[in-house]
């Protein structure tokens, strides 16, 4: 998900800073979450900046390097099917179903 625009974060500190519109009234207008309007402010209030932190980087995938674990499976028998190689590759997500 990516971050509201500088824009929309300085025109919601500018609505905040007139005071005339409760923080709820503020999101509704804008149409963003409450939660990120009170955020935001306590952010201001804090550091004086209202542009969104650095990505943080999110979980790690399970697997390495999957397209070369498969071309690896494929090299050792590349006429097998996708079943073959799906039964054959321990790496694979098994179905659940």
């Amino acid at each position: 998900m990516r971050p509201y625009s500088q824009d929309l974060r300085d025109r919601i500190i500018q609505a905040l800073e007139a005071g005339s519109e409760t923080q709820r009234a503020i999101a509704t207008g804008f149409c963003v979450s409450g939660v990120f309007v009170e955020k935001l402010w306590q952010r201001w209030r804090r550091t004086g900046s209202s542009s969104p932190k650095p990505h943080a980087g999110g979980r790690q995938g399970a697997l390495k390097d999957p397209l070369a674990l498969l071309a690896h499976e494929v090299a050792q028998q590349p006429d097998a099917t996708l079943a073959e190689l799906r039964d054959r590759a321990s790496w694979l997500p098994r179905d659940r179903g």
